[in-house]
């Protein structure tokens, strides 16, 4: 122990790992049969949304090129709510930070927030979609499909979701939101059904990633297969989800927090979390403390998701694009997601007041430090949470120094 500090060591984790070898081969094999309806010089939207999907670039580079190949005309479009403070150039923004540019891609990029409406679902909610997407001859969405940070059913995350947030951009982000959670669970598919029915949508390509951030499922899904075969791959990337080493945490140490690591911040469903009003709580991970220390580049200064951390550092306080943050919290209506928690001026004091806070002595505390919650990896643990590393067959790779600067920060 290192006077207010538990000892820790180093730790490598062991998950599933299957994995696409060739993601840009596989791509294109499974967008040739999606595109098969397009006739020759006809365009064809590609739909990307704001999340940091795995090899997003390779995946629309790929199918671009197989487009062009069959003599349709290929352009991008951000599908992505009211990400990028929901402003077309705050979305082209986030397309540029995935290495997504007109050079990078060889095709036009149509950013606009224009929708227009298509009708309204069953139970009365309004369904718009991007202008610059009705005005093609096809639609093609490509998108993760992974399990929800704000709720769960039998659709959560992918490409359901994205043909009705996403392509919908802020007005129907803000339709569904109105209805809180029970939106995003019941609200979404319905209104999916309307635009997957009106929408020059050919399909999607549906991306599941495993706990190593690689592709393990690269699947094409025609519009008419979409709503029935995404719940399958939702339980396969739950299978395939990474997790901390024990089920009950005095402090959780997160390096990052961000938009490109989760659509919350840190996944909800690593941390245990939801902080949503009238939404029931995960019953575990059960974490006492969480420490976040910074904020990732890629994230722009949008702090969506703070609220879910006790503890956070004056560095993050000063990166935080208050307009950007405030944007997204207020479209999705998680006010407690906005929340600042109490901030230091260093890591070291932020820990040591998690520990503090946490009903635990140094020398007993079961502290786990992670790089963010989509890269578990590896990370570092106190002595405390060995048993539960040797329980799960992981690997101990031996002690490590906490490594704090003059300043008490940590190298990350």
């Amino acid at each position: 122990m290192t006077g207010k500090l538990p000892s820790m060591y180093a730790v490598r984790a062991k998950f599933p790992r299957p994995k696409i070898a060739d993601v840009a081969r596989a791509t294109a094999e499974q967008a040739e049969r999606l595109l098969q309806g397009l006739d020759a010089g006809q365009s064809l939207g590609i739909a990307i949304g704001s999340r940091g999907i795995t090899d997003i670039a390779v995946v629309a580079k790929a199918v671009i090129e197989k487009a062009k190949s069959m003599g349709i005309r290929p352009f991008v479009f951000p599908a992505m709510g009211s990400h990028g403070n929901a402003t077309a150039a705050g979305q082209a923004e986030i397309l540029t930070s995935f290495g997504i540019t007109e050079e990078s891609m060889g095709v036009p990029i149509y950013p606009q927030m224009d929708t227009v409406r298509l009708g309204t679902s069953k139970s009365g909610v309004p369904v718009y979609a991007a202008k610059v997407a009705m005005e093609a001859d096809g639609v093609l969405l490509i998108n993760r499909v992974k399990v929800h940070t704000d709720f769960h059913g039998r659709w959560e995350s992918g490409l359901v979701k994205m043909c009705v947030i996403g392509l919908g951009k802020q007005a129907q982000a803000m339709e569904i939101h109105n209805y809180g959670t029970l939106g995003l669970r019941d609200k979404i598919p319905e209104v999916a059904e309307v635009t997957l029915a009106k929408a020059p949508i050919v399909g999607g390509i549906a991306l599941v990633e495993n706990a190593y951030k690689e592709l393990a499922i690269i699947k094409g899904l025609a519009n008419q297969e979409i709503m029935a075969a995404e719940p399958g791959l939702l339980d396969r990337a739950r299978e395939l989800m990474p997790r901390l080493p024990g089920d009950e945490l005095d402090v959780l140490v997160v390096d990052q927090l961000g938009k490109d690591v989760s659509g919350a911040g840190m996944d909800t469903n690593i941390i245990g979390r939801m902080y949503i009003v009238g939404q029931e709580e995960p019953v575990a991970p059960r974490i006492t403390r969480i420490v976040v220390l910074d904020l990732t580049p890629m994230t722009h200064g949008n702090a969506a998701g703070i609220g879910l951390a006790d503890i956070t550092t004056k560095r993050v306080v000063d990166k935080i694009d208050y307009a950007s943050t405030h944007t997204n919290i207020v479209t999705s209506t998680f006010l407690l997601r906005g929340k600042l928690p109490v901030h230091f001026p260093s890591d070291k004091e932020a820990i040591e007041a998690a520990i503090r806070t946490s009903y635990t002595a140094p020398t007993t505390s079961r502290l786990v430090r992670i790089q963010d919650t989509a890269y578990l990896e590896t990370m570092q643990v106190s002595e405390a949470v060995l048993d539960d590393v040797r329980a799960r067959g992981w690997e101990i790779e031996g002690p490590v120094a906490w490594g704090f600067d003059d300043h008490g920060d940590l190298a990350r």
